[in-house]
């Protein structure tokens, strides 16, 4: 009998407990744009953390307002996340966290 080989790419999506439903309280309205997120645009999660269910997605070069940052999942070469809220003008609205790595000058206060 022969089996074949398979290799699976593992992404670490943090610790089993990591935390979806994460706390915040709005620190800093300030805005930005999401930068190099590619032709999917910006996932926007449940929680800081990649395990976190997906909200939607921003497209890159839109703008986005912060409100405050965690530390969660390292993304890229950094662990902050950033709390945002989008809204394109239309029936769209997204609420929830990004990582700040694809956000322009996303220098906000934590959000606790």
């Amino acid at each position: 009998m022969v089996t074949a080989a398979t290799s699976v790419a593992v992404v670490s999506g943090g610790p089993a407990s990591a935390s979806c439903s994460h706390g915040y309280v709005d620190k800093e309205l300030t805005s930005g744009q999401v930068i190099g997120a590619g032709t999917t645009g910006l996932a926007v999660r449940t929680g800081p953390h990649l395990s976190c269910g997906l909200v939607g997605r921003v497209p890159t070069g839109h703008w986005v307002t912060y409100l405050c940052h965690v530390y969660g999942d390292v993304v890229n070469s950094t662990n902050r996340w950033v709390r945002i809220h989008y809204n394109n003008g239309g029936s769209t609205s997204i609420d929830g966290w990004a990582a700040e790595d694809y956000l322009s000058d996303a220098s906000v206060s934590g959000c606790g």
